[in-house]
C-alpha cells in the first residue's frame, strides 16, 4: 500500500480523503488485532510457566532432606 501511495503521489494521482483514512484504519486495526493476540499468547505462556514453577515448588516441599 505504501508502494501504491508513492506511485500515485509520483504520477499526480490522489485518492480520495475518505480511502485514505480507511486505509490508515483498517492497518491500524489489524495492528492492534496483532498485538492482543500476541498480547494473549504471552498471558497463556506465562500461566504456564506459572503453573510449571508451582508444581516445582510444591515438589520440593514435599522432598524430605536425608541427614
Amino acid at each position: 500500500m505504501l508502494e501504491d501511495a508513492v506511485m500515485a503521489g509520483l504520477t499526480g494521482h490522489r485518492r480520495p480523503q475518505a480511502c485514505r483514512v480507511w486505509t490508515v484504519v483498517v492497518r491500524n486495526r489489524d495492528e492492534q488485532d496483532r498485538c492482543e493476540a500476541e498480547l494473549e499468547r504471552s498471558k497463556r505462556q506465562a500461566e504456564r510457566v506459572l503453573a510449571d514453577f508451582e508444581e516445582l515448588a510444591a515438589q520440593i516441599g514435599k522432598t524430605e532432606v536425608q541427614p
